[in-house]
């Protein structure tokens, strides 16, 4: 499980169970880190005492850089977890650390903040498929198409369980604590800005009517949403089949192209 136990050696020292030795050891260690990624720093008495290879530090710190991965997902799988059935400002520091077994000063060392952990849930789920959307905006490309591929990705993104629960924890705090702008100044808004950068450069080209591209991308996400979003959000729908998305997205397109395409 471990082949870079291999390569640890034992130079001009008699110790009893050499194997008993570089387990307790490796524990402890491992207890001694004190940041993700932090550079292994041999405080024990006994790696004092001992030559470790180069291969075996080297070995050692990808192993504890995978293992920190793992960590940092568990932190986040069960904090999202916890969100959702308890709400962010309902689920405490204690209950996380609680949850993934371990202490307060675990969670710290991944994480400064409650809201910073909210952050990674966040990114973690749907919504990175949801930003991905807005990279099919190609300038060089057709626009009608373009418009076509993006709405539909993006409309397949958020019509999730992931998206809409990130959506339904953020607007429920967002009374309550800097949550909700965060979740739109780090999600929503940048897509919605690439759209809109989009549209001015499609207008400078001659593509597209001259407008207000934020106020232009506003209702196009508009057209996009008006169908079955609030409807999902609220769960008075499950999510409609790919033909139905397909349908709604041509409609949205074709009643933008009317107030600003050039054709």
């Amino acid at each position: 499980m471990f082949p870079f136990f291999e390569n640890f050696e034992l130079e001009n020292r008699k110790l009893e169970n050499p194997s008993s030795f570089l387990w307790i050891d490796l524990f402890t260690l491992d207890n001694l880190i004190t940041k993700p990624y932090s550079t292994v720093i041999l405080l024990t008495e006994r790696f004092r005492q001992a030559k470790l290879t180069h291969n075996f530090l080297k070995d050692y710190k990808i192993f504890m850089r995978v293992k920190s991965d793992e960590k940092r997902q568990a932190i986040i799988d069960i904090a999202k977890e916890c969100f959702s059935q308890q709400g962010v400002s309902g689920t405490s520091m204690s209950q996380l650390a609680k949850q993934v077994g371990g202490s307060k000063a675990t969670l710290y060392n991944y994480f400064s903040s409650k809201e910073e952990i909210f952050a990674e849930v966040m990114q973690s789920s749907a919504t990175e498929q949801i930003s991905n959307s807005f990279l099919s905006l190609d300038v060089n490309r057709d626009v009608r198409t373009s418009l076509l591929e993006f709405g539909y990705n993006f409309l397949d993104s958020i019509l999730t369980p992931d998206a809409i629960s990130i959506y339904r924890m953020a607007v429920a705090e967002a009374d309550r604590s800097d949550i909700g702008r965060h979740f739109y100044n780090n999600g929503p808004k940048k897509g919605w800005k690439h759209l809109s950068e989009y549209i001015e450069k499609q207008s400078l080209k001659g593509e597209l009517s001259q407008c207000n591209p934020w106020i232009a991308a506003m209702q196009f996400k508009a057209l996009l949403s008006s169908e079955y979003v609030e409807q999902y959000a609220f769960a008075a729908i499950d999510k409609p089949s790919q033909q139905q998305i397909k349908t709604t997205v041509e409609q949205a397109v074709d009643a933008f192209m009317k107030l600003y395409g050039n054709e």
